[in-house]
Protein backbone atom coordinates (compact mmCIF):
# COMPACT_ATOMS: atom_id res chain seq x y z
CA UNK A 1 0.00 0.00 0.00
CA UNK A 2 1.37 3.59 -1.40
CA UNK A 3 2.11 5.84 1.99
CA UNK A 4 -0.41 8.32 0.58
CA UNK A 5 -3.48 5.84 0.71
CA UNK A 6 -2.72 4.84 3.81
CA UNK A 7 -2.24 8.08 5.16
CA UNK A 8 -5.71 8.82 3.95
CA UNK A 9 -6.80 5.78 5.00
CA UNK A 10 -5.68 6.44 8.52
CA UNK A 11 -6.96 10.31 8.61
CA UNK A 12 -10.50 9.03 7.77
CA UNK A 13 -10.78 6.87 10.07
CA UNK A 14 -9.98 9.53 13.00
CA UNK A 15 -12.16 12.31 11.34
CA UNK A 16 -15.07 9.76 11.32
CA UNK A 17 -14.83 8.68 15.34
CA UNK A 18 -14.12 12.25 16.18
CA UNK A 19 -17.44 13.41 14.61
CA UNK A 20 -19.38 10.21 16.49
CA UNK A 21 -18.59 9.91 20.84
CA UNK A 22 -20.37 6.58 20.93
CA UNK A 23 -18.13 5.37 17.67
CA UNK A 24 -14.81 6.80 19.87
CA UNK A 25 -16.21 4.97 23.01
CA UNK A 26 -16.52 1.84 21.51
CA UNK A 27 -14.31 1.40 18.25
CA UNK A 28 -10.86 0.05 18.69
CA UNK A 29 -8.67 2.58 16.48
CA UNK A 30 -5.05 1.45 17.73
CA UNK A 31 -5.99 -1.93 16.29
CA UNK A 32 -7.06 -0.65 12.82
CA UNK A 33 -4.30 1.42 12.58
CA UNK A 34 -1.32 -1.55 13.80
CA UNK A 35 -3.39 -3.78 11.38
CA UNK A 36 -2.86 -1.13 8.70
CA UNK A 37 0.75 -0.95 9.36
CA UNK A 38 1.52 -4.32 9.28
CA UNK A 39 0.28 -4.25 6.13
CA UNK A 40 2.96 -2.28 4.43
CA UNK A 41 5.60 -4.48 2.71
CA UNK A 42 8.25 -2.30 4.13
CA UNK A 43 7.70 -2.39 7.91
CA UNK A 44 7.00 -6.11 7.28
CA UNK A 45 10.75 -6.32 6.15
CA UNK A 46 11.96 -4.60 8.80
CA UNK A 47 10.36 -7.02 11.74
CA UNK A 48 11.81 -9.58 9.59
CA UNK A 49 15.20 -8.41 10.00
CA UNK A 50 15.26 -7.05 13.34
CA UNK A 51 13.40 -10.55 14.28
CA UNK A 52 16.86 -12.28 12.32
CA UNK A 53 19.34 -10.69 14.09
CA UNK A 54 17.88 -11.41 17.37
CA UNK A 55 17.69 -15.09 16.69
CA UNK A 56 20.85 -14.90 15.80
CA UNK A 57 21.76 -13.07 19.18
CA UNK A 58 19.82 -15.40 20.97
CA UNK A 59 21.71 -18.37 19.65
CA UNK A 60 25.24 -16.98 19.87
CA UNK A 61 24.45 -14.52 22.62
CA UNK A 62 28.32 -15.32 24.40
CA UNK A 63 30.03 -14.58 21.53
CA UNK A 64 28.23 -11.50 20.13
CA UNK A 65 27.07 -9.46 23.00
CA UNK A 66 29.70 -7.08 23.63
CA UNK A 67 30.58 -6.58 27.65
CA UNK A 68 32.60 -3.67 26.44
CA UNK A 69 31.07 -1.96 23.76
CA UNK A 70 32.82 0.29 21.25
CA UNK A 71 30.96 3.59 20.56
CA UNK A 72 33.18 4.95 17.83
CA UNK A 73 31.17 4.05 14.73
CA UNK A 74 28.51 5.86 16.29
CA UNK A 75 26.60 9.19 15.47
CA UNK A 76 24.21 10.81 17.93
CA UNK A 77 21.90 14.12 16.51
CA UNK A 78 20.13 15.36 19.61
CA UNK A 79 17.74 17.89 17.99
CA UNK A 80 16.37 14.50 16.11
CA UNK A 81 16.77 12.13 18.48
CA UNK A 82 18.20 10.45 15.65
CA UNK A 83 21.62 7.55 16.16
CA UNK A 84 23.43 6.50 13.15
CA UNK A 85 25.67 3.72 12.99
CA UNK A 86 29.12 3.80 10.31
CA UNK A 87 30.01 0.76 8.44
CA UNK A 88 32.89 1.63 6.22
CA UNK A 89 32.27 0.45 2.79
CA UNK A 90 28.48 0.50 3.06
CA UNK A 91 27.03 4.00 2.85
CA UNK A 92 29.31 6.47 5.32
CA UNK A 93 30.38 8.86 2.86
CA UNK A 94 26.58 9.11 1.83
CA UNK A 95 26.02 10.71 5.39
CA UNK A 96 28.70 12.66 6.15
CA UNK A 97 29.57 13.78 3.47
CA UNK A 98 25.77 14.13 2.21
CA UNK A 99 23.19 13.76 4.73
CA UNK A 100 25.23 15.71 8.01
CA UNK A 101 26.42 18.33 5.24
CA UNK A 102 23.11 19.05 4.78
CA UNK A 103 21.56 19.26 8.38
CA UNK A 104 24.87 21.40 9.51
CA UNK A 105 23.40 24.76 8.92
CA UNK A 106 20.57 23.49 10.63
CA UNK A 107 22.53 22.48 13.76
CA UNK A 108 24.59 25.85 13.54
CA UNK A 109 27.89 23.86 11.98
CA UNK A 110 28.59 26.67 9.54
CA UNK A 111 32.38 25.22 8.65
CA UNK A 112 31.16 21.93 8.56
CA UNK A 113 31.81 21.21 5.02
CA UNK A 114 35.51 22.97 5.38
CA UNK A 115 36.53 20.54 8.13
CA UNK A 116 38.39 16.99 7.87
CA UNK A 117 36.10 14.38 8.05
CA UNK A 118 37.59 13.94 11.79
CA UNK A 119 36.40 16.72 12.67
CA UNK A 120 33.14 16.38 11.30
CA UNK A 121 32.65 12.98 12.69
CA UNK A 122 33.24 14.80 16.01
CA UNK A 123 30.37 16.82 16.14
CA UNK A 124 28.03 13.75 15.95
CA UNK A 125 30.31 11.71 18.04
CA UNK A 126 29.53 9.83 21.59
CA UNK A 127 31.62 10.35 23.94
CA UNK A 128 31.28 8.18 26.96
CA UNK A 129 29.23 5.30 28.08
CA UNK A 130 27.49 7.77 30.64
CA UNK A 131 26.39 9.86 27.50
CA UNK A 132 25.66 6.48 25.67
CA UNK A 133 23.29 5.42 28.84
CA UNK A 134 21.29 9.12 28.15
CA UNK A 135 20.67 8.48 24.66
CA UNK A 136 19.78 4.86 25.26
CA UNK A 137 16.89 6.09 27.81
CA UNK A 138 15.60 8.46 25.70
CA UNK A 139 14.59 5.83 22.99
CA UNK A 140 16.84 7.41 19.90
CA UNK A 141 15.17 6.59 16.52
CA UNK A 142 18.72 4.55 15.17
CA UNK A 143 19.57 3.50 11.16
CA UNK A 144 22.43 0.79 10.36
CA UNK A 145 22.96 -0.11 6.34
CA UNK A 146 24.72 -3.20 5.73
CA UNK A 147 26.46 -4.52 2.62
CA UNK A 148 26.85 -8.26 1.28
CA UNK A 149 30.18 -8.78 2.41
CA UNK A 150 31.81 -9.69 -0.58
CA UNK A 151 30.54 -6.73 -2.11
CA UNK A 152 32.15 -4.56 0.81
CA UNK A 153 34.98 -6.72 0.40
CA UNK A 154 35.89 -5.96 -3.28
CA UNK A 155 35.08 -2.31 -2.46
CA UNK A 156 37.27 -2.35 0.21
CA UNK A 157 40.10 -3.87 -2.52
CA UNK A 158 39.47 -0.96 -5.04
CA UNK A 159 39.61 1.57 -3.09
CA UNK A 160 42.78 0.73 -0.86
CA UNK A 161 44.37 -1.37 -3.60
CA UNK A 162 44.31 -0.20 -7.30
CA UNK A 163 42.09 2.56 -6.10
CA UNK A 164 45.83 3.79 -4.43
CA UNK A 165 44.74 4.66 -1.01
CA UNK A 166 46.97 2.52 0.65
CA UNK A 167 50.51 3.04 -1.10
CA UNK A 168 52.14 -0.23 -0.89
CA UNK A 169 49.06 -2.10 -2.09
CA UNK A 170 48.90 -0.54 -5.59
CA UNK A 171 50.47 -3.91 -7.30
CA UNK A 172 48.55 -6.49 -5.12
CA UNK A 173 45.69 -8.74 -6.74
CA UNK A 174 42.89 -9.64 -5.33
CA UNK A 175 43.87 -12.98 -4.64
CA UNK A 176 46.51 -11.59 -2.61
CA UNK A 177 44.80 -8.99 -1.08
CA UNK A 178 42.25 -11.71 0.29
CA UNK A 179 45.30 -14.00 1.67
CA UNK A 180 46.08 -10.58 3.68
CA UNK A 181 42.41 -10.32 4.93
CA UNK A 182 42.51 -13.96 5.99
CA UNK A 183 45.90 -13.15 7.89
CA UNK A 184 44.36 -10.32 9.36
CA UNK A 185 41.20 -12.52 10.67
CA UNK A 186 43.43 -14.79 11.54
CA UNK A 187 45.11 -12.59 14.86
CA UNK A 188 43.68 -13.24 18.28
CA UNK A 189 41.88 -10.51 19.79
CA UNK A 190 38.59 -9.50 21.01
CA UNK A 191 34.86 -8.61 19.80
CA UNK A 192 36.43 -5.04 18.65
CA UNK A 193 38.75 -6.68 16.13
CA UNK A 194 41.17 -3.80 16.22
CA UNK A 195 43.63 -6.26 14.15
CA UNK A 196 41.21 -6.20 11.02
CA UNK A 197 41.66 -3.14 8.96
CA UNK A 198 38.12 -0.98 9.72
CA UNK A 199 37.23 -1.16 6.11
CA UNK A 200 36.16 -5.08 6.15
CA UNK A 201 36.42 -5.79 9.99
CA UNK A 202 33.24 -7.31 10.91
CA UNK A 203 29.71 -5.60 10.83
CA UNK A 204 29.03 -6.55 14.60
CA UNK A 205 32.77 -4.83 15.54
CA UNK A 206 31.00 -1.60 14.27
CA UNK A 207 27.81 -1.58 15.21
CA UNK A 208 27.31 -4.54 18.10
CA UNK A 209 23.31 -5.34 16.98
CA UNK A 210 23.26 -7.63 19.92
CA UNK A 211 23.70 -4.73 22.16
CA UNK A 212 21.65 -2.18 20.05
CA UNK A 213 18.51 -2.80 18.53
CA UNK A 214 18.24 -1.00 15.81
CA UNK A 215 15.00 0.86 14.56
CA UNK A 216 15.58 0.66 10.99
CA UNK A 217 18.02 -2.36 9.35
CA UNK A 218 18.73 -1.25 5.75
CA UNK A 219 20.55 -3.04 2.84
CA UNK A 220 22.63 -1.63 -0.03
CA UNK A 221 19.47 -3.19 -2.43
CA UNK A 222 17.32 -1.24 -0.67
CA UNK A 223 19.12 1.57 0.73
CA UNK A 224 17.09 4.25 -0.91
CA UNK A 225 13.61 3.67 0.53
CA UNK A 226 15.21 2.71 4.03
CA UNK A 227 16.80 6.16 4.26
CA UNK A 228 13.57 7.83 3.05
CA UNK A 229 11.57 6.00 5.42
CA UNK A 230 14.15 6.55 8.50
CA UNK A 231 14.26 10.53 7.39
CA UNK A 232 10.72 10.00 7.40
CA UNK A 233 10.59 8.81 11.09
CA UNK A 234 12.49 11.81 12.49
CA UNK A 235 11.02 14.40 10.49
CA UNK A 236 13.56 15.51 7.84
CA UNK A 237 13.64 14.83 3.90
CA UNK A 238 16.68 13.89 2.31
Amino acid sequence: MKKQHLFLILLGIVCFIIVDEHIASTFDISGIINRLLVSDPWIQEQRRRRQQVDNVCKLHSSKLFAQNMSLTHLSFIPQYNLLYCRIQKSGTTNWIEGTFERLAPKLGLKEYSSQSRAKKLAYFEVENMEKWNQIVEGDPVSFVNVRHPFERLVSGYLDKAPGGEYGGWKDKTFPQFVNIVLKQAKRKQDMKYTGIDVHWRPYNAHCFFCNVKYTVISKMETYEEDKSRFMEMVGLEE
